[in-house]
């Protein structure tokens, strides 16, 4: 007979100070996404959300523990997994031979102890003893509750034995992996890399998450790794992860830069294909595709037999994958009139059928959430904006503003050599997070916009700026000039351009804009040349150029005709 205990997590380390530890170790299906240290760094988390976490241990006679539920009460009384954020896998702990209606006793305390006004459990497998168990916890309890497969999961698996390697091997053998692969080991300095541990992880953190940026910040489901809070949270994660020894980083590289980039979780024999980003750059060459096959090598070598794909039936998955290892969802509250137990109802009905799944995947996932994503976005951009103008803007620049983007654009275009010297201690390079923050700060910096100056940093653009307290005050781009970038009578020396110049209003009239200039003149080789140009209205920006070095040599007019884009050089003033 086991005895259930319900303790609350209200400190760091709390969750390692009990028997869960040692039986996590013991559970024939022990699940990464429930490994002491990742549930720590989650329950700090939770804390942090204003959630409370807790676990339900069960004692046995001869006083080890049993089993245990990880759980957190959600501010509104909805009990989740404590591990719900992002997990493929929620399971209980339990010890080989677990019944499942002990263990459903302890879930059914636990609802009745901390006083739950619902419960919301997903992504429960249906391997291990947690769905069954939740189920009779469910009933136990007296509470109404929908039990249904919600979400597919495909796996690869190769039966166990000496064979398992070659299984594994034919697995990735067809022709158009291979010359997948073969394209992209001709790039230069191409290379597979899995690490495990934490060496190296914040710098493969911001690699992975600039990464996931590029990639979907310009569609409508703009990346969460553009929040700075969602990858903090992500480095946590893994934090907790490498802690338990469960981590495996794989990545693709090609001239020191990461083209591709995978989380994945150790189980037994079973490896947990959990994230994935790669660089769209190299989209033609399929790197996130190539990578999946290099893992999958990896693992023959390594006696691992399954590849669990995680949550979701991604066509890229099922190009693997031979089995679907469907993951249900629960949904359960005291009453049935209930809104939390409508909401089950509803989905169950939704889930039951391919015709309503796929059209609320279509409309309500795809076009719905993202029209109002993608709307809010843009409402908070346009407030963003509409506060950052320097109410000290005279109205002829305003009135200049309106004219360059309805009618005619003046650009004044200067030159100057490179600086000899060395530059003001205080302008350095900045790391994409410093200038990103000030940028959305200042210029109201929308998701596209930022996966375009992550895109521009990947591929050798350098920024320069001042940072005072950590933060950017003033940003300055340098890049080679294009070639319609380059007035008349600039020709022959290798030309650079500086643009996308910002200094943050806390910070302007103290001289940064002439100081980062120079400085940024400082960083081309010398004998080459350096362009700027700006608006002819911008008088400010004009001053700090000509303080900085720099000679005016051209004028580029753009009128709008007809909807037409006419374009002329005219001699400097």
């Amino acid at each position: 007979m086991m005895t259930w205990q319900i303790a609350a997590l209200e400190a760091p380390g709390a969750i390692l100070e009990t028997a869960y530890p040692a039986l996590w170790s013991a559970d024939p299906h022990r699940s990464p996404f429930c490994a002491p240290a990742y549930l720590d760094e989650l329950a700090e988390l939770a804390r942090r959300d204003g959630a409370a976490p807790l676990v339900a241990v069960a004692i046995a006679p001869d006083g080890s523990a049993a089993a245990a539920w990880p759980l957190r009460r959600e501010r509104d009384g909805v009990i989740q997994m404590l591990n719900i954020e992002g997990a493929d896998h929620c399971t209980c702990v339990a010890r080989e031979g677990a019944a499942p209606e002990a263990l459903g006793e302890g879930l059914a305390r636990a609802l009745a102890e901390v006083g739950g006004a619902g419960l919301l459990l997903k992504n429960v497998p249906g391997w291990g003893p947690t769905l069954e168990a939740a189920r009779r916890g469910i009933a136990a309890a007296g509470w109404r509750g929908r039990s249904f497969a919600a979400t597919p999961c495909t796996v690869l698996r190769v039966p166990e034995g000496a064979g398992a390697p070659d299984a594994l091997r034919r697995k990735v053998s067809g022709s158009s992996l291979k010359n997948l692969d073969n394209r992209l080991k001709r790039l230069p300095g191409f290379a597979f890399k899995a690490v495990e541990g934490d060496a190296g992880l914040e710098a493969w953190v911001e690699a992975f998450c600039d990464a996931h940026e590029r990639r979907w910040n310009i569609t409508t489901t703009p990346s969460e790794y553009r929040v700075a809070e969602e990858r903090r949270r992500l480095l946590v994660k893994l934090r907790g992860w490498a802690r338990a020894g469960v981590l495996v980083r794989f990545s693709l590289e090609a001239a020191g830069e990461g083209i591709a980039f995978a989380v994945a979780l150790t189980a037994r024999d079973r490896l947990v294909y959990h994230h994935v980003a790669y660089a769209p750059e190299h989209a033609a060459c399929s790197p996130a595709t190539v990578l999946i096959r290099r893992i999958v090598l990896w693992m023959g070598e390594r006696g691992y037999t399954c590849m669990d794909f995680g949550a979701g039936g991604e066509s890229y998955k099922r190009r693997f994958a031979d089995v679907d290892e469907p993951l249900f969802r629960l949904i359960a509250a005291p009453r049935a009139a209930s809104a939390l137990y409508v909401r089950g109802l509803v989905e169950e009905r939704i889930r039951a059928s391919s015709r309503l799944q796929a059209l609320w995947d279509e409309w309500g996932n795809r076009r719905l959430r993202g029209a109002v994503m993608s709307g809010l976005e843009r409402s908070r951009r346009r407030l963003r904006r509409a506060v950052a103008v320097d109410a000290r803007q005279p109205l002829g620049a305003l009135a200049g503003r309106a004219r360059s983007r309805l009618q005619r654009e003046r650009m004044l275009f200067y030159r100057a050599p490179a600086e000899a010297g060395q530059a003001h201690p205080d302008v350095v390079e900045l790391r994409a997070p410093a200038l990103l923050a000030m940028l959305e700060d200042e210029v109201a910096l929308d998701a596209r916009g930022r996966a375009r100056y992550l895109a521009a940093l990947s591929q050798g653009q350098r920024a320069f700026g001042v940072l005072r307290d950590g933060r950017a005050v003033q940003v300055c781009w340098l890049r080679p000039a294009a070639p319609e970038e380059i007035p008349p009578g600039a020709e022959g020396a290798p030309a650079w351009v500086i643009a996308d110049c910002v200094t943050a209003r806390r910070a302007r009239g103290q001289g940064l804009y002439p100081r980062v200039l120079r400085a940024v003149r400082a960083a081309i080789p010398p004998g080459d040349t350096c362009l700027i140009y700006t608006n002819d209205w911008n008088v400010a920006s004009q001053r700090g150029i000509v303080k900085a070095g720099f000679q005016p040599v051209s004028i580029r007019e753009r009128r709008r005709r007809g909807g037409a884009v006419e374009t002329q050089w005219l001699p400097a003033p």
